[in-house]
């Protein structure tokens, strides 16, 4: 059996990271989704978005 695949799930969260002008939101934010776009691109990880 391969190994497990990470599993995110976007939320209003990464929204408001996204649309904050407070660097103390934006820097972790695109840091930390530049590391999932990263995983998800060499099939370590999913995203998710939830229906509501």
């Amino acid at each position: 059996m391969g190994k497990p695949v990470k599993q995110y799930m976007v939320d209003t969260n990464a929204i408001r990271h996204r649309a904050n002008k407070d660097k103390t939101y934006k820097i972790p934010s695109k840091a930390a989704w530049r590391n999932i776009i990263s995983e998800v691109g060499n099939g370590e990880a999913v995203v998710f978005v939830p229906a509501n």
